[in-house]
């Protein structure tokens, strides 16, 4: 069975989080994320399209939420934004969840899943 994303909300999901220091591989990907303190979010897990609202600014990313299939398996909720922002660890932000872009994957190699995040970024951001 094919699923047709993204899947938008009928109502959207929002969850505040505080902002945590991670491993750092997202920025040796060339996509450096924000890592959040919250694994336990009342959705599946998946790629999301999501705003974040910090310093009463919103911002636009991809949020992986789930294990991380490609390396440890470790559940995960971290947010590449569109507009990189620094400086944010132990900030408190709200996260409004807009609509799930893919089911996680576990790929055969960081360089296929820089790929995917390539055209993850490239068709919703």
């Amino acid at each position: 069975m094919k699923n047709n994303f993204p899947i938008p909300f009928k109502e959207e999901k929002k969850f505040s989080a505080k902002v945590v220091k991670g491993e750092g591989r997202g920025e040796k990907l060339g996509f450096p994320t924000i890592n959040l303190d919250n694994v336990l979010l009342d959705i599946d897990y998946g790629i999301y399209l999501v705003e974040i609202e910090v310093a009463n600014q919103k911002y636009l990313g991809l949020m992986h939420f789930g294990p991380k299939e490609t390396f440890s398996g470790i559940i995960s909720t971290e947010i590449f934004l569109r507009d990189h922002i620094e400086n944010l660890t132990s900030e408190n932000i709200n996260v409004f969840v807009k609509a799930k872009t893919r089911e996680i994957i576990k790929f055969a190699s960081a360089d296929e899943l820089i790929s995917q995040i390539k055209k993850d970024v490239e068709n919703f951001l």
